[in-house]
């Protein structure tokens, strides 16, 4: 759900859809009167039920909504650019107010190489965008492990996963 979450919002970004709304806040458990029916709008919230047999927390889906938030939150919508996207890798740049550029890449077919062109600083941050955790109850800001990596030439070189990134200029 986190992975799906942020990938179906840049891509629709990318191909012109201006406002993307999410099913629902919270799990709605029994909706419709379906009790224990393992009914679609019993997962799909951001934050979990305790009454679909578990405590209330906020899920993978949650951190990973409020990390593209904070990342792209001040970015240009209307500044999205697609710079691939072959059905193996997926890479579109971001300009945020102030002129610095943030990446967002990711691959739908296992691993694969992307250069990332255009980066105006000696390093870029690498952010993954779906915490490290096993649930959202025990994720938090911390989850997210960003790194350092060199920007030789003004390039970054990447190997993309399922999970989508985050490659912010210094």
């Amino acid at each position: 759900q986190a992975v799906s979450l942020l990938k179906m919002y840049v891509y629709g970004m990318a191909h012109g859809v201006k406002k993307s709304f999410w099913v629902t806040l919270t799990e709605w458990y029994g909706f419709g009167g379906e009790q224990n029916a393992g009914g679609y709008f019993d997962n799909v919230g951001l934050i979990r039920n305790p009454l679909a047999g578990g405590r209330k927390y906020k899920k993978l889906a949650y951190h990973t909504y409020k990390k593209m938030t904070e990342v792209l939150g001040d970015a240009d919508l209307a500044s999205i650019k697609t710079l691939q996207e072959n059905g193996s890798c997926s890479v579109y740049r971001f300009v945020k107010h102030g002129g610095k550029n943030v990446w967002v890449a990711w691959s739908d077919s296992g691993a694969c190489k992307a250069v990332i062109t255009g980066v105006r600083s000696p390093k870029a941050t690498v952010t993954p965008a779906v915490p490290n955790a096993s649930t959202g109850e025990d994720a938090g800001p911390e989850s997210f492990g960003s790194s350092l990596i060199a920007a030789p030439g003004g390039s970054v070189n990447i190997e993309l996963g399922k999970t989508p990134v985050y490659v912010e200029e210094e």
